[in-house]
């Protein structure tokens, strides 16, 4: 026997129902599930929608540093709005860059090619106090350390290492 039926059935016994009343009764039960149905959909779909990165907030600079003998641990995340987060060590600063320095970035990012850059520039010695460079731009990943970085990269870090600078206050 259906369940459902099972439960009217056994709801009518427990309160003498007429079959009118069983039929009522399930048919607040049918209500009552496809509104809840209805109200767990709804909230799924706003959850996807809410979490999703959409065109207008991707991520379109994302820098590390790390290591050295002062021991950086600085991660920069630039938006393509111009929204960005550094956090350093356990700091967390949000600010927006100006437009003066994107054009500034972007023109650093197409005199280097950046796309076209091999994903790792590493010394054949490595050491301790060398600092590391990991940048991801539209998705395109370039590692690079002290002593192996070539030319192009360099106005490019030197640049993300200003902003960290001015937005941090060191």
């Amino acid at each position: 026997m259906n369940p459902l039926v099972q439960a009217m059935v056994t709801i009518r016994e427990m309160l003498g129902s007429t079959q009118i009343e069983l039929v009522q009764i399930g048919a607040t039960i049918v209500s009552k599930w496809k509104t809840l149905l209805f109200v767990i959909t709804v909230l799924c779909a706003r959850l996807l929608t809410g979490c999703s990165v959409g065109p207008s907030s991707s991520i379109w600079i994302d820098y590390q540093r790390s290591g050295g003998f002062v021991g950086f641990d600085d991660h920069l995340t630039v938006l393509n709005t111009g929204e960005a987060t550094l956090t350093r060590k356990s700091t967390q600063f949000t600010f927006t860059l100006d437009d003066a320095t994107i054009s500034q970035l972007q023109g650093q990012l197409d005199v280097a090619v950046f796309s076209e850059l091999r994903r790792e520039y590493l010394p054949e010695r490595q050491g301790a106090d060398l600092i590391t460079y990991t940048i991801i731009v539209n998705g395109h990943r370039v590692k690079t350390m002290d002593g192996a970085m070539p030319e192009p990269l360099k106005p490019i870090v030197k640049s993300l290492n200003e902003i960290i600078e001015s937005a941090s206050g060191a």
